[in-house]
C-alpha cells in the first residue's frame, strides 16, 4: 500500500487560486460551510472554503485552485492512479467484489445489446475490467483520463484511451450506449459543462451513471464544519445532493431514472484522521484511522452506511440518467424495449416535417403511451 506522506510535494507559500459562481444556478451569493486544508496528501497548509449557494443550496468550493496547480493537488500518489498499491489486501478483494456486482446491475439499464461504454475519470481501469469481464468487448471500451502513464496501460489491454478532459473530447456524437462517471463530477471545474458534452456523446436512450458524495448525508451533517471525508480538500469543487444532481442532468437533457443514496464507508472514517492529525496526535493513532489501510474500520462503517441508504442518509449519491428522446415524423420514441429495440408512439399533432436530431421535447415524460405500439428493431 501507498503511502500519501511518503510522496509529499513541496508547500509553496501561495497556491493560484480562482474565484468561482455557483454552476447549478449561475448564483454567487451564499454563506460558508466548512473550512479546511488537504488533511490526506499535504499538498498544501492553505485553508479553503465550500459556499452553500443561497440560490440553490448547491455546495461549492470557492475560491479554488487554479488549472496549473492541479498537477500539484493530484501527487502521483493519489489513490485512483493505482488502486492495487493504495488500498490494504482484504479491503480491495471485498470492494472488487462489490463494485463487480455494482456494474453489473447497472449495466442493465443500457437495452444496447453490444454496448458501446466509456468510464470518465476511468483511473487505472479497474471499471473497464469489471465491464469487460461483464462482457463487453475490450474494442467497445473507452476510458477518459488526465493522467496519460495510466492511459498506456489502458492501451495495452485493448481499450480505448482519451487523454485529456470529458467536455474536450472530439468525438463523434452518439457514440456510446452506457456511460459512467464514478466519482468524478465534484472534482471537475464545470460539472454542467461536462454533462452536456456527455449528454452530446450519448446515444438516444443510452444511460449514464454518476456517482458523488451526499453533501446531505448524517456523517456529513455531523462533520460539516470540517472534517468530513467528502470534503477532500482540496481536489473536491463541488458537492451535491440529491435535488441538485437531478437538476443538473436535467438542464443537460438527461432524464434521471433514479436519484438515490448508496454505501460509502471511508467518508466516516476520515474524520477521525483529520482531526487527530490536526491536533498533533502520534502518528502511529491518526494512521490507524486511514480508511484505505484498515479493513475492520471500513466492515464497521459500511454496515453502518448500509443501515442509512434505504433513509436517503448515506454518504454517496447515484444518479442513473437516460438521454431525453428525440421526435421523429408524427412519433416519439421511447426506450424501454431491450436489445436495442424501441416503441414508436403516435403522437397526433406533432408538427410535419419534423427529422431525427432536432432538439428534444420536455413534453415527452408526459406522454401517455396507450392503444397501439409499433415496436421496430433498429438492427434489421
Amino acid at each position: 500500500m501507498s503511502d500519501p506522506e511518503t510522496a509529499l510535494v513541496d508547500v509553496h507559500p501561495v497556491m493560484a487560486r480562482e474565484a468561482v459562481t455557483c454552476c447549478v444556478c449561475g448564483g454567487d451569493g451564499g454563506e460558508r460551510l466548512a473550512r479546511g486544508w488537504d488533511f490526506e496528501y499535504r499538498t498544501s497548509q492553505e485553508e479553503f472554503d465550500f459556499i452553500t449557494c443561497a440560490s440553490c443550496a448547491h455546495v461549492y468550493l470557492n475560491p479554488r485552485p487554479a488549472e496549473e496547480e492541479l498537477g500539484r493537488i493530484y501527487p502521483a500518489t493519489y489513490y485512483a492512479y493505482d488502486m492495487k498499491r493504495s488500498l490494504n489486501p482484504i479491503a480491495l478483494l471485498a470492494k472488487n467484489v462489490l463494485d463487480k456486482r455494482k456494474v453489473k446491475k447497472l449495466l442493465r439499464h443500457c437495452t444496447a445489446r453490444t454496448p458501446r461504454c466509456m468510464d470518465v475519470g476511468c483511473g487505472d481501469g479497474r471499471i473497464l475490467d469489471m465491464l469487460a469481464a461483464s462482457g463487453v468487448p475490450p474494442q467497445n471500451l473507452h476510458g477518459v483520463e488526465l493522467n496519460a502513464e495510466v492511459l498506456e496501460r489502458l492501451r495495452e489491454k485493448g481499450y480505448h484511451g482519451h487523454h485529456g478532459r470529458a467536455e474536450e473530447l472530439d468525438l463523434p456524437e452518439r457514440s456510446f450506449d452506457f456511460i459512467t462517471m464514478l466519482q468524478v463530477i465534484e472534482h471537475v471545474a464545470d460539472p454542467a459543462a461536462m454533462l452536456d458534452s456527455v449528454s452530446r456523446l450519448l446515444a438516444p436512450g443510452g444511460v449514464l451513471v454518476v456517482e458523488t458524495p451526499n453533501v446531505r448525508s448524517l456523517d456529513a451533517r455531523l462533520f460539516r464544519k470540517r472534517y468530513w471525508g467528502g470534503y477532500h480538500f482540496p481536489r473536491h469543487w463541488n458537492l451535491f445532493h440529491a435535488e441538485s444532481l437531478a437538476r443538473l442532468g436535467e438542464n443537460a437533457g438527461l432524464t434521471p431514472a433514479r436519484v438515490e443514496t448508496f454505501v460509502c464507508a471511508v467518508f466516516w472514517i476520515y474524520p477521525f484522521h483529520h482531526a487527530l492529525r490536526e491536533h498533533g496526535w502520534p502518528r502511529p493513532l491518526y494512521r490507524f484511522f486511514w480508511p484505505m489501510s484498515n479493513p475492520l474500520l471500513l466492515a464497521g462503517a459500511t454496515l453502518l452506511d448500509m443501515v442509512l441508504a434505504p433513509l436517503g442518509y448515506s454518504s454517496n449519491l447515484r444518479g442513473v440518467f437516460r438521454k431525453r428522446l428525440y421526435r421523429y415524423p408524427h412519433s416519439y420514441v421511447v426506450p424501454g424495449a431491450p436489445y436495442d429495440r424501441w416503441e414508436l408512439v403516435p403522437v397526433p399533432d406533432a408538427a410535419p416535417g419534423e427529422v431525427a436530431g432536432t432538439e428534444p421535447d420536455p413534453s415527452v415524460d408526459r406522454v401517455q403511451v396507450a392503444n397501439q405500439r409499433l415496436v421496430i428493431d433498429l438492427l434489421a
